[in-house]
């Protein structure tokens, strides 16, 4: 039975009050790149609206429950795994009967000057929430900067049921890319969306983090159900 917009957030609520979820993003290449949605300090509280947080990014400092590094030949291009947050960013295609609260989390990353990236790997640390999953795979896209938010998609970047080569079981995941993304130096966004249905998998969140650099993270929900509208917005304007 769909759900309506007040009981849905009510679960999304409770699950971010107890349970604290973590939400962290690594992108590993050739010359690797690793990031994470990251968190503020500042809650936003708005009726009808998820509890959730805004995108920063951190130094190399790891904690506990990290993925490992890549191996050779991969190396790390972005790294934001440190200063988890209390919170957790949704971001899930849902099914039918909850398309309207199928949304995005995207983050922001640097790919610094030189002869370009190719982005082979994502890893993403991940908590289930409000059942035990898993996702059955993710939708992995990368974006151009727009001032300060996603922009059109890279080409060649886009990534529809990419599976799940590790951590389906505990929502951290490990996930090889199907052909390499290259980017040339610039600021790009990267967004990761499991595919999981409410009934009766629940719903899976990125791990937040206290820290903010570069811009925060960005938060989309076409289909309206946590009245935000359908582009690309500062997360904090929409939810935690």
């Amino acid at each position: 039975m769909k759900k309506t917009v007040e009981s849905f957030v009510a679960l999304n609520r409770k699950a971010f009050l107890l349970l604290g979820v973590m939400l962290s993003l690594a992108v590993f290449g050739i010359v690797a790149l690793k990031s994470t949605a990251q968190s503020s300090t500042q809650r936003k509280d708005n009726t009808g609206i998820p509890v959730r947080s805004s995108a920063e990014v951190g130094s190399e400092t790891r904690f506990a429950g990290e993925l490992a590094p890549p191996e050779s030949p991969l190396v790390v291009l972005y790294d934001q795994y440190n200063s988890a947050g209390p919170f957790a960013s949704n971001s899930q295609n849902y099914e039918t009967a909850n398309d309207p609260f199928d949304d995005f989390v995207a983050d922001d990353f640097v790919v610094p000057a030189g002869p370009g990236w190719t982005i082979n790997q994502v890893d993403v640390q991940g908590l289930y929430f409000n059942g035990a999953g898993p996702a059955t795979s993710v939708n992995i896209a990368f974006y151009a900067d727009a001032a300060t938010l996603p922009g059109a998609a890279a080409p060649g970047c886009t990534y529809a049921n990419v599976a799940i080569a590790t951590g389906a079981a505990t929502g951290s995941f490990t996930l090889p890319l199907p052909t390499g993304c290259v980017l040339a130096p610039g600021t790009y966004w990267v967004s990761v969306q499991a595919n999981q249905n409410f009934t009766p998998a629940g719903e899976w969140g990125w791990q937040d983090r206290t820290l903010q650099s570069t811009s925060g993270a960005a938060f989309k929900n076409p289909g309206g159900g946590f009245a935000c509208g359908n582009n690309w917005a500062r997360k904090t304007i929409c939810i935690l």
